[in-house]
Order: C-alpha cells, then structure tokens, then sequence
C-alpha cells in the first residue's frame, strides 16, 4: 500500500470483491496481515486504540491540555440560567391549581340540568343543579383557601408554626368533602 490508511472493514470487503475469483478463507487473512506489516513499516498504520476504562485516557488528556495551555486564553461568553427552580410549593399550587379548575367546571349548571329541572316539571323539588352548582363554588372558594394556607406553610418561620398551619389545612380538606 501506498501510506494510504483503509479501514479494517474496507479491506475486509474490498479484498474479495476486487479478485475474480473467490479466495480462500487462510489467502485472505494472509493478504490482511500482508498489508498491516506493509503499513507498519511504512508507518502509515492507525495509532492503537487504547482500553476503555483505563487511566489512558485521563492522561491523553492532560497531556493534550499541557501541550495546547501554551496557546492563547480563549474566553467564553457568559451564560446566564433564567429559568426558575421547581420548588415543591410550585408543585402543589400548581396540583391545586388544577384541582380547582377541575371544580370549577361544576360551579354552573350544564344545559342537561336545565332541561332536567325545568320549573314546569319540578314535581320533585327541581333544584338538585342548583344544590350541585352552589356546592361546586363551596368547594373552589375551600380550595382557594387550602392554597393560601399552603403558602403559608412554605413562609413559616418555625416548625411549631407550619404544624400549625398544617392542622389547618386538614380540617380544611375535610369541609372540602
């Protein structure tokens, strides 16, 4: 070969495909070896990879950093983080949050419910969507409260404090249901 550097796998494929004939398994790896002493002694030949999971290459490395320190300093730009911390209060004022749009579908009665307890066939009381409606805008004004106190909780100075807080909050989930 003439200092050119082919890839193992080229010379495994080109090699049988440039003769006309098939060879022969041992004529094959006779030629491969052949042209690797060739690029050897040329000094042509690929630099040896080195095992993986060794301290090699942590030394190429450092070696390469003291090798190019005696260029110039290249300074980067400065790259400023704006976005913001998922704190678990977020978390569960964005899971409250969505609690109480779920709820606040509830607040209004639906045409269905109308239709339902028209005031012309009410023999039954007719204001089972009304009752709903009202308990609906109870529990999302409860809830809006729950998210206050849940703001409180995360401000509170002691642990004395946000236990306090905390009881709060459940009896809280208990008028919510």
């Amino acid at each position: 070969m003439s200092g050119r550097v082919y890839p193992a796998v080229f010379v495994l494929i080109a090699l049988p495909l440039a003769s006309a004939e098939p060879m022969a398994e041992k004529d094959m790896r006779a030629q491969i070896n052949a042209l690797v002493l060739d690029d050897l002694k040329n000094g042509s030949a690929p630099k040896p990879v080195k095992p993986v999971g060794t301290n090699a290459a942590k030394e190429e490395s450092r070696q390469i950093d003291r090798e190019e320190s005696t260029g110039p300093v290249v300074v980067l730009p400065k790259v400023v983080v704006e976005a913001e911390r998922v704190t678990k209060l977020k978390q569960e004022l964005a899971a409250q949050d969505h609690l109480m749009a779920q709820e606040a579908k509830y607040t209004e009665p639906t045409v269905l419910d109308g239709v339902l307890n028209a005031p012309i066939i009410s023999f039954f009381g007719g204001s089972s969507s009304t009752a709903r409606a009202a308990a609906a805008r109870h529990r999302v004004e409860v809830m809006g409260w729950e998210r206050m106190v849940l703001i409180a909780i995360a401000e509170a100075k002691t642990e004395k404090e946000k236990e306090e807080w905390r009881q709060m909050l459940r009896e809280m989930h208990g008028y919510r249901r």
